[in-house]
C-alpha cells in the first residue's frame, strides 16, 4: 500500500490527466487511489481555496515566479468559478473527473485560468468542471449538452 501510495504521488499529474478525461477509476487502482484522494474533503477545500485565491488576485505585478492569471477571463467565468467553489466546499457526493478538472484549471500552465486564453475559454473549462463535479451526470447512460458558455443541459 506504501508503494502505491508513492507511485500515485509521483505520478499525480498523469492521474488527473486521465480521470480529467474520463477514465474510469475502477480500471486501475492507482487511479481508484488518485480519484479517492480528489474526491476526499480536504482536497476539494484545497482545490476551492485556490480557485478563491485566484479569482481574488488583483493582477498587479509582484515578485512572484507565479504565471499570472488572466483577469479578463476571471470577470468574464465569475458565476461558473464561484459554483464550482461552492460545489467543490459543499458535503454533497462529487465525481473525481470534475474535481480532476478543477485542479487542473489551476495547476496546468496552458489552462484558460492564464494568459494567452479567451474569457469564453475559462467559461466553458470551469462549466465542463462543474458539469463533471455532478455523480448523477456522470452515471451510465446519462447524457448531456455542453454549450459554448460554458452551461448545460442534461438530455
Amino acid at each position: 500500500m506504501v508503494i502505491r501510495r508513492l507511485r500515485v504521488l509521483l505520478n499525480r499529474p498523469g492521474l488527473d490527466a486521465r480521470l480529467a478525461q474520463g477514465e474510469p477509476p475502477s480500471d486501475d487502482a492507482s487511479l481508484a487511489l488518485r480519484a479517492a484522494q480528489l474526491c476526499a474533503p480536504r482536497t476539494r477545500t484545497r482545490v476551492a481555496s485556490c480557485l478563491e485565491r485566484a479569482m481574488a488576485d488583483d493582477g498587479r505585478p509582484g515578485l512572484s515566479a507565479a504565471v499570472p492569471i488572466n483577469r479578463r477571463a476571471v470577470q468574464s467565468a465569475r458565476p461558473y468559478l464561484v459554483q464550482l467553489i461552492e460545489t467543490l466546499r459543499s458535503p454533497a457526493p462529487v465525481a473525481p473527473q470534475g474535481v480532476a478538472r478543477a485542479r487542473q484549471l489551476l495547476t496546468n500552465a496552458a489552462s484558460p485560468l492564464y494568459p494567452p486564453a479567451q474569457p469564453a475559454d475559462l467559461r466553458h473549462a470551469a462549466g465542463q468542471a462543474l458539469w463533471e463535479l455532478d455523480p448523477a451526470l456522470r452515471a451510465p447512460g446519462a447524457t448531456s449538452s455542453l454549450h459554448s458558455d460554458g452551461s448545460h443541459i442534461a438530455t
